[in-house]
């Protein structure tokens, strides 16, 4: 099959690294077009990995709704509360903060910093998670960054995060320049992604075809390096997630945390990809 360059680094230098036959939903219906076999390729230049035919942004739309449904808001990840407890931190530093999300999903972050005091917009395009949000009083934004940022384009931002959305994203340099656009001068991006090199690829047998490979819903899949090759020539530099000890006994946030500290000293994290971007200095 011809392949497209690579949507980091424009390469055409691409290796196929895996096909993979996924079961759409019975219920599928917005083309049916689609049967199903992904390839996945792999860039030769820069590493990029990412799926070569994706799913249309509709038809991926339709897949998470139907997979990802839940009638009551799910339990937090671990993530969550910690970038709840960084917006905390930067409040206290800046009582003007003003945040937005982009893809929000089910609000958890914004339900834990609710009434914390500084401005926090949120954006996701799933009717039901919106209706849901709205329901219990949260407002919410059924747009896309796009939209948001050509309605409001003289809206400026201190924090914008961007959790685990860029992995679904056909294009994902697109929305970082829109991201980009309003940010802040000394504004800060918060973003998460699954990571590539998750020790369970090879520790758990299976974990990696459930999990990694997702190629209906996960359309690009990130490194330390592929994220900041993206990034870097937009003039945004990166860092690990700062130290925050778990104020409970939480498990999931003391695993957070020491996945933090391996960060600071391994080439790729041992699960997740978490990091804060800046606009470079100078």
């Amino acid at each position: 099959m011809d392949l497209e360059n690579c949507i980091v680094c424009d390469s055409s230098f691409l290796q196929v690294i895996h096909n993979k036959v996924e079961s759409l939903p019975s219920n599928f219906s917005v083309t049916n077009n689609h049967a199903g076999r992904f390839v996945i390729v792999r860039c030769q230049s820069c590493g990029m990995t990412f799926v070569q035919n994706p799913l249309t942004s509709e038809e991926e739309k339709e897949v998470d709704l139907i997979e990802d449904f839940h009638e009551e808001f799910p339990e937090p990840e671990g993530r969550h509360r910690y970038m709840a407890r960084m917006l905390i931190g930067e409040y206290e530093k800046n009582s003007r903060l003003r945040v937005l999300e982009v893809g929000c999903g089910y609000g958890a972050i914004l339900r834990f910093v609710r009434d914390k005091g500084f401005r926090y917009e949120a954006l996701e395009l799933s009717p039901w998670r919106v209706k849901m949000l709205e329901e219990a009083g949260y407002p919410v934004a059924r747009m896309t960054l796009r939209e948001y940022s050509r309605k409001y384009q003289d809206r400026k931002f201190d924090v914008i995060i961007i959790d685990n959305v860029l992995e679904h994203i056909v294009g994902p340099k697109k929305i970082m320049e829109e991201a980009m656009a309003l940010l802040a001068p000394e504004g800060k991006i918060i973003i998460s992604v699954p990571g590539l090199y998750d020790v369970r690829r090879w520790l758990v047998p299976g974990w990696a075809r459930k999990y990694l490979w997702q190629p209906k819903r996960h359309v690009n899949f990130f490194c330390s390096r592929t994220l900041a090759s993206m990034l870097s020539p937009m003039g945004l530099q990166g860092g690990s997630f700062p130290l925050l000890f778990p104020r409970s006994a939480d498990a999931r946030q003391f695993i957070l945390f020491l996945e933090i500290i391996f960060d600071r000293f391994l080439p790729e994290p041992l699960f997740g990809l978490y990091r804060i971007f800046a606009k470079a200095s100078g």
